[in-house]
């Protein structure tokens, strides 16, 4: 991985480019699952801004740019792109809080679901940010959400696909909001949703 943040701390990272990390055989995650290809933030506070997070993976793990678990965490005008993953291809939110504002989720890809964006048991506003061109075998091409009170607010999510259902977005219970979205040009190769 490019970076570990673990454990009662707040840590702000800013400005930087983390690229080529690999979270295969690292764990970190729920039953020791491997997460966080270029980074991991677990347990922890954190604020991110203005960072690039590209072409990293986790192969067949959770979260290939980003994996959030059991943390608080706040992402602010950061790129997330060319990133893979079995799900949560870009980031990956897995219990804790959430908000993602004004960042770009752009070309990542899942071989499960979740594209650009994988939140489970989550709480988290999702506000200002651009998911596009993201990709997904399984559900939600662009974002997935399961279990989780959640706010989309002022998106746009467009041209994501998947070879499985609901190109643009996918919600799987919780308490969702969503609000003034501009949800355009998703694809999915069979059966429903496209938007």
């Amino acid at each position: 991985r490019g970076l570990v943040i673990t454990g009662p701390i707040s840590v702000t990272v800013q400005g930087l480019s983390i690229t080529m990390g690999d979270a295969a055989g690292l764990g970190g995650g729920p039953g020791g699952a491997d997460v966080g290809g270029g980074v991991l933030v677990a347990g922890a506070t954190a604020f991110f801004r203005d960072n690039r997070l590209v072409s990293n993976s986790c192969q067949t793990c959770l979260g290939g740019g980003l994996a959030l678990v059991d943390s608080a965490a706040t992402l602010l005008d950061n790129e997330v792109a060319s990133n893979h993953a079995d799900l949560g291809g870009g980031i990956c939110i897995m219990g804790g809080s959430a908000t993602l504002k004004a960042n770009t989720v752009q070309d990542n890809t899942a071989a499960g679901s979740g594209g650009g964006l994988y939140v489970v048991g989550s709480d988290v506003l999702v506000t200002g940010n651009t998911v596009s061109g993201n990709s997904a075998d399984g559900m939600g091409g662009g974002i997935l959400l399961e279990a989780s009170a959640a706010s989309l607010i002022n998106n746009s999510i467009s041209a994501n696909s998947l070879s499985g259902n609901w190109g643009g977005a996918y919600i799987d219970g919780g308490d969702v909001v969503i609000a003034a979205n501009k949800i355009t040009g998703n694809k999915y190769s069979w059966n429903s949703g496209v938007g």
